[in-house]
């Protein structure tokens, strides 16, 4: 499905669902994909009628995987679930990273708030270099998830870090790793929406190691808070999928601010 998220091309999602949702320092209760989207799908398209967000694998979105055509399309396959919630089984996981195998001229990425579980989860899967894995960090209580994603993943798979939306103030010492950072603002209109500042964003690129100033791609919705900002849409070489933009993006650097 191609979709308006903005770094990826696609969406598809093989499991969807969580049990993340209300549990304070895991989620809270500002999920668009379970207080909006799900009732809105229940009893169709393979979503329970009773509840809606339950984990639940859809075999179709398999087969879909294996029906990409064309090449370096980038697939985002968990913006209806996080694969590391308490209800998802590591068999579906694995359905998925076989499927994804199949598929190397394409990148696939999925995010979790869990790290802590995708040791014992992801145990004797195999993750091709095409699939990447990012944690949502969205203030500086959630920093610990970027370390827990490090320790859970072989060195050799690829790892991002999605500030989404940006709750607070950030600072980081050390990335563990990290290759792709997306930034972004809180989408919808909810009581009690926490807008970005300025400064927060300051923090994070301040917090970037001199050496390594990885790609960073920043969120339409963020511009609004950053008065007079260029905006970077950068994307690591593992998930470009667009050859006409890789020599602009080469040339891509973050000073410090």
């Amino acid at each position: 499905m191609v979709n308006r998220i903005g770094w990826c091309s696609h969406t598809l999602n093989p499991i969807t669902g969580c049990s993340n949702f209300g549990r304070p320092g895991i989620c809270g209760d500002y999920c668009y994909a379970k207080t909006r989207m799900a009732p809105r799908l229940a009893g169709r398209f393979g979503y329970p009628e009773g509840e809606p967000f339950q984990p639940t694998l859809h075999p179709d979105k398999l087969q879909a995987i294996a029906e990409l055509r064309g090449k370096g399309k980038r697939v985002f396959l968990d913006s209806m679930s996080d694969w590391f919630t308490e209800g998802v089984l590591p068999s579906w996981i694995a359905q998925i990273v076989a499927a994804v195998w199949e598929k190397p001229e394409h990148q696939f990425l999925a995010l979790t708030k869990r790290p802590e579980n995708m040791l014992e989860m992801l145990h004797c899967i195999n993750i091709p270099e095409n699939l990447w894995f990012g944690v949502s960090v969205t203030c500086q209580d959630d920093i610990w998830r970027i370390e827990a994603l490090d320790n859970a993943l072989p060195k050799k798979v690829h790892k991002f870090v999605s500030f989404e939306p940006l709750h607070g103030p950030i600072q980081i010492e050390d990335w563990h790793g990290v290759e792709w950072v997306i930034i972004g603002a809180e989408s919808g209109r909810r009581v009690g929406r926490i807008d970005p500042k300025e400064e927060w964003v300051k923090g994070i690129f301040n917090s970037w190691p001199d050496d390594v100033p990885f790609p960073v791609f920043m969120k339409d919705n963020l511009m609004p808070y950053l008065p007079g900002w260029s905006q970077i849409k950068a994307f690591p070489e593992g998930v470009r999928w667009q050859a006409e933009q890789i020599k602009k993006l080469q040339a891509v650097t973050v000073e410090k601010i």
